[in-house]
C-alpha cells in the first residue's frame, strides 16, 4: 500500500504541471473541448 501510495504521489507531483494545464484549458475553453479531448 505504501509502496502503491507513493508511485502515485510520484506520477502525479511529476504530471502536475500537465494536468493542471490540461483541466485549465478544458475548463477556459469549455466542456466542449474537454469532450473532444476526452
Amino acid at each position: 500500500m505504501t509502496n502503491y501510495t507513493a508511485t502515485a504521489f510520484t506520477a502525479s507531483n511529476e504530471s502536475s504541471r500537465f494536468w493542471g494545464f490540461f483541466f485549465y484549458f478544458g475548463r477556459a475553453c469549455g466542456t466542449r473541448v474537454c469532450g473532444v479531448l476526452l
